[in-house]
Parts: structure tokens; sequence; C-alpha cells
């Protein structure tokens, strides 16, 4: 009972979206005067999210994700919220006008509320970037004049993007994006030893981690010539429990090393994936063997 307790406290003065995050303030200020009102306002959100929260997901895992056009998910996710505010609207016109009528302008505002979005200006690596009030600069070169002044001088190569996503920069993956911009993919062949002649046609990952805000930065042979060091990062801030998938490597040992790859604990291994918590924005070491 305490702990249902604690959670509605959250949820009405803590984490409520409009008092903590300022989410949800053109039907909150336009409708919460009169109680009617305030009611049909609010079922229309927590119909509009409910079922936009289920459409979107399985249009993304089925459609976006299978066709890899996983970049659209924004523009898509903002035409069903949309098409789904407006059957709202249709429905309280045809049903209930009194209630269409007074709630206004602020019924198809729903569509802003349920799709919070943001943009991310992605680069390679440039010399310095700003932001002030809604202008977001980004400094493409920048050279002093001692002690050679012609340093600099020809032609430069930059590349920069812009990613709009939903939700905050954690939930669209910022950090791991960006590094797609600057690390280009390397193609080689690789042979696991672990295929066969009758698993020949299987398809395996060399490295793989669950969870999108843990990034491997690196698959090197350690200092020593031991083993291979793994090396990753946790980008959101955000403790983490992590699966390994190891299937490719197929080490027999694991060992969690300091930064000079020095074993310092052996991780749970059970032949194909491993385990393991990293805190907000830790760097972990493996030693594989």
């Amino acid at each position: 009972m305490r702990t249902l307790l604690m959670i509605a406290v959250g949820s009405a003065l803590v984490n409520n979206v409009v008092l903590s995050q300022f989410l949800g303030l053109c039907p909150f200020l336009g409708v919460s005067k009169k109680m009617d009102t305030a009611a049909g306002m609010g079922a229309a959100v927590i119909f509009v999210l409910t079922i936009s929260s289920f459409c979107t997901s399985l249009i993304y895992k089925f459609v976006l994700v299978t066709t890899g056009m996983e970049y659209m998910q924004t523009i898509v996710f903002i035409l069903v919220i949309a098409a789904l505010v407006q059957l709202v609207e249709m429905f309280l016109k045809k049903t209930m006008p009194a209630l269409y009528k007074s709630l206004g302008v602020y019924l198809p505002l729903i569509t802003t509320n349920c799709a919070v979005l943001g943009v991310a200006l992605l680069n390679d690596g440039r010399y310095g970037h700003s932001i002030e009030d809604s202008f977001v600069s980004l400094t493409l070169l920048t050279s002093g004049v001692f002690p050679f002044p012609d340093a600099d001088k020809g032609l430069h190569e930059l590349t920069y993007a812009l990613m709009p996503h939903m939700g905050d920069w954690r939930e669209a993956n910022v950090v791991h994006e960006a590094g797609k911009l600057n690390e280009k993919p390397i193609l080689s062949v690789y042979k696991p030893s672990l295929l066969t002649e009758e698993k020949s046609s299987a398809r395996y990952t060399m490295c793989e981690v669950s969870s999108p805000n843990v990034i491997v930065t690196s698959v090197k042979r350690a200092e020593d010539e031991s083993g291979l060091i793994v090396r990753m990062y946790e980008s959101s801030g955000i403790r983490t429990n992590v699966e390994w998938n190891l299937e490719g490597l197929c080490p027999k040992y694991i060992y969690e090393c300091d930064m000079m790859e020095q074993k310092e604990r052996e991780v749970v291994f059970d032949g194909q994936r491993a385990k393991f918590e990293i805190r907000p924005f830790e760097i972990k070491t493996f030693l594989l063997v």
C-alpha cells in the first residue's frame, strides 16, 4: 500500500508531465478551468496516446525495421498521431458538439503534445559549436595566423547532418547515431571458428550488446598479445544491465580489466553470452582469451 501511495504522489507531483517536464501545456492551460472540458480533453489525450503508441510500435517493428527505413519514423509517427487526432475530432463533432465547440483549437494541439520532437546537429569533429536561444551554430573552420599564416589554406571536406527525433536525446540514441556518422563501416571477410559445415549458412555476429546506450568502441589485440581487448562505454547516464553476444568471437574466458589491461575479475560467461552491469557513463574494458 505504501508503494502504491508513493507512486501516486510521485506521478501527481514529482513526475507530473506538466509540472516537471512542461509537456502537454496547451490542453492543460486551455481547458483546466472547467471540469467537463478538462475531463473530455483528458480522455482524448489518453485515447490518442494509447492507440498511437500501439500503432507506431507495430509500424516501426514490422514495417520500418523490416524495410530498413527507420529514418522515416518521425514522419510516420506524426502522420499516425495526426490521423488519430482527426478521428477523435470527427467523433466529438458528430456525437458531442458542445464539448467539441468548448475544446476549440486545443483539440488539434494534442498532436504536438503526443509527438515531442527534437533535433540534433551531428558533425565529424568540427572545431566548435554553440547554442543560444533558438540558434544552433557549428564552427566549420578556425585557424591561427602565427607562426605560419597559410597553415589551413586549401580545400577542406566536412560532414554534418541534422537529425530530427522524437523524445529526448537518450530515447533517440543521438550519441549512437553520431558515432555511426563518424565511423564509416569497414568491410572484411570474417569466418568465426564456431562455424561448421552444417552451420555454414547461419548468420553470426562478432560482438553485439543488447542495450543501444552501451557503445562498443574498440576490438583489438591485447598489448601483451594474450587475447582480444573489447572496450565499451555507457552513453546516456543510465545504469544498465547488459547482455553481450559473443557468438562470433568464441572466447573461453572473459575478464574485466582496468584501462591498463590488467585483469580484475572474471565475467560470468555461458559460452555464447555474458551478462554484466555498467554504471552511468562508465568505460569498461574486457579481455577475451
